[in-house]
């Protein structure tokens, strides 16, 4: 608590004085002591003198000025009492006794009623002597520590100078022996660094900047304000102790000594932060068929919370089209490793992946990056060579020509999955058919005879091209191919039917039997037959003989389902198996309508409504009768006329009256 005194009195008792007149026993004369004349000051009854503390005993204090007194001496003002640390010796007053000051127990001085001889009577004023101790700055300010610390948390919400205390560790506080000292503390923050605090009484913390010697203040926050551990995790102040000699309140002016100590404020980390990554995304390489990576980076992440939660799990995440999680993995460390090989010929030339770093204990605090992973191809596929039709066709008399689009070329490509293609020249075994490239930087050729046909199906060859990879290491690495090459004869053309337009025929309704004869034929002069089909879906309805083009209708049409129906009938050159020569006509086949149905009289509820007094002969209802098919049921009406309701007319059904020959009944 701050301190304050008073002042000692100068006496400890007030004394109303009947003066008495005292006589020398030798003369006759008064006692008497001049205290201006002995260096003293008057004060009212009193002669003060005022002495340094720790003055050595046997100082002589003043040699008193007394008058018609041959012995004088000094006796307490207190009953009981006695003279400590002042005497007489004959008119010297001295220090009998070593006075400190700051020592307790130790007066602020003393004083003693002057008597003379042994009378028992004071001495005329001033009858009091009095001594003060005068109190120096004789004791070091000391510290109970040169450097001290305290801690704050982060991202806790101090208000101000009455927020909760931060308690200083060790603790700081000053000693000033000499008494009634007052003690200040000033904190300066060091550059680069602010200063949110000050020192506050423990008990009343709105006390002022003033304290007694080793009293303990506290550290309280003086400003509003969160702090941060990650913006700044230690604020360094200097701390000035002043020591304000008798002064309790601690005013600039009676500063006599200052030390210094450090003061360092820790704010304590709390989980806020999420880790971070050394990098936003990490590029490595890998060879297809291999477990190793020809290039890595190094993945790590870092907690930004300092000594808590550090343990961070690493996990990999699909970013992309090609879920590659299969192909590799990631532990601890953030160590990626390929757990299955890559194959380059699945179609993708990267993995693209997400790392996510999680705190272990904080699912909430995590952190991303990329993880691209470039996929490199090998030579591990055995080349193939692809020709575009499984079977080539060449005129007859077409011999080997430089232009070989003239002869709709038969091409054959090599095909290798490895994006470095590498393979020996094909080897083709033929001996009437030539394998040329189209171009020299292709990989593309063509097959072409090498004499003139003879334009007979026999004249045809199978062909086979093979090709081997020169670069893979593996003795099966060799794939091959075979062509059929069929020699067509000469003006070679498709059938033709006799009716160009194509046939029609017309049948009742429901007729079942022959429907009629169609007839093609090769029009290149060469014999040869013709085969007749007919497409699937007509099968269920219809039949053709392939030989001789006759056509029958095995299930009879509806003319009320299908007035109508076309059917295709294709004629094909029965020499050529494998080469494809037909044409292709339509039959449109026209049902007519037959009088299969009987006429039904369509019955619906009706109710009617007629006046009372209707005349005889009025038409109340109109009945619609229309034609149905033997067994099948009625078709649904599709009016009535009467009371209420509009005409139907319709030259195709036959509408009949309904007289009413008496009136109606009453309702």
């Amino acid at each position: 608590m701050a301190l304050s005194r008073g002042r000692a009195p100068v006496f400890s008792l007030l004394f109303t004085i009947l003066w008495m007149t005292v006589t020398n026993v030798a003369d006759g004369s008064l006692c008497a002591l001049d205290c201006a004349s002995s260096n003293g000051t008057s004060v009212g009854s009193a002669c003060v003198f005022t002495v340094d503390e720790e003055l050595p005993t046997g100082t002589t204090i003043a040699i008193l000025d007394i008058s018609d007194c041959t012995t004088p001496r000094l006796e307490s003002i207190r009953d009981g009492d006695v003279v400590e640390y002042i005497g007489l010796d004959g008119s010297e007053l001295k220090l009998i006794k070593f006075a400190d000051y700051d020592v307790p127990g130790t007066p602020a001085g003393e004083e003693g009623f002057l008597y003379c001889d042994g009378d028992i009577d004071f001495c005329q004023p001033p009858f009091v002597v009095s001594v003060e101790f005068r109190n120096f700055d004789d004791n070091n300010l000391t510290l109970s520590t040169n450097s001290t610390r305290a801690t704050v948390t982060e991202l806790v919400p101090y208000t101000g100078e009455y927020s909760l205390p931060i308690t200083v560790k060790p603790e700081l506080y000053a000693i000033d022996a000499d008494k009634y000292t007052g003690i200040s503390y000033v904190i300066n923050a060091v550059v680069g660094d602010v200063n949110y605090f000050r020192f506050a009484n423990r008990d009343d913390r709105d006390s002022g900047n003033c304290f007694a010697s080793g009293e303990k203040p506290v550290l309280v926050v003086d400003e509003a304000h969160i702090f941060d551990f990650e913006e700044r995790p230690v604020i360094h102040l200097n701390v000035s102790i002043r020591s304000h000699h008798e002064d309790p309140y601690c005013d600039d002016s009676s500063i006599v000594q200052t030390e210094y100590s450090s003061l360092d404020v820790f704010v304590t980390d709390l989980d806020d932060r999420p880790p971070i990554f050394n990098a936003s995304s990490y590029n490595y390489k890998a060879a297809e068929n291999s477990t190793v990576f020809s290039h890595v980076e190094g993945i790590s992440a870092y907690d930004q919370d300092t000594g808590i939660d550090a343990d961070i799990i690493y996990s990999l995440e699909t970013d992309g089209l090609w879920d590659c999680l299969a192909y590799v993995d990631i532990d601890s460390q953030a160590e990626v490793t390929i757990t299955t090989p890559f194959d380059f010929e699945e179609g993708y030339s990267e993995c693209r992946l997400t790392i996510q770093a999680t705190q272990a204990d904080n699912e909430i605090q995590t952190a991303t990056a990329s993880l691209i992973i470039e996929i490199s191809d090998v030579n591990d596929n055995c080349p193939l060579p692809v020709a575009s039709a499984a079977v080539g066709s060449y005129v007859n008399g077409d011999a080997f020509v430089s232009d070989p689009e003239s002869l709709g070329r038969l091409t054959v490509s090599i095909s290798d999955m490895d994006q470095t293609i590498s393979y020996d020249e094909p080897e083709f075994l033929s001996n009437k058919f030539v394998l040329a490239r189209v171009s020299e930087a292709s990989s593309e050729y063509y097959i072409a005879p090498n004499q003139t046909l003879d334009g007979q199906p026999e004249s045809g060859e199978n062909v086979k091209i093979s090709v081997t990879d020169v670069l893979y290491d593996r003795s099966d690495c060799s794939k091959s191919t075979t062509i059929e090459v069929v020699v067509v004869p000469l003006g070679v053309q498709d059938p033709t039917f006799d009716q160009e337009d194509g046939y029609h025929v017309t049948v009742e309704e429901g007729y079942e039997g022959f429907l009629l004869q169609v007839a093609a034929n090769n029009i290149d002069g060469n014999d040869g037959g013709i085969v007749y089909s007919l497409p699937e879906r007509d099968g269920i309805y219809f039949t053709i003989d392939a030989d001789t083009g006759d056509i029958t209708l095995i299930v009879g049409f509806d003319y009320e389902v299908t007035p109508r129906h076309t059917l295709t009938v294709r004629a094909t050159d029965a020499r050529w198996e494998t080469i494809e020569r037909y044409t292709d006509t339509n039959v449109v086949i026209t049902i007519t309508d037959i009088n299969d149905y009987v006429p039904v009289i369509q019955c619906v509820p009706l109710i009617l409504s007629i006046p009372e007094s209707t005349p005889v002969g009025t038409t109340v209802a109109v009945v619609q009768v229309v034609a149905a098919a033997a067994g099948a049921q009625a078709p649904k009406t599709k009016g009535i006329s009467g009371y209420g309701a509009e005409p139907i007319s319709d030259e195709d059904e036959l509408l009949h009256s309904y007289a009413a020959n008496k009136p109606p009944p009453p309702e």
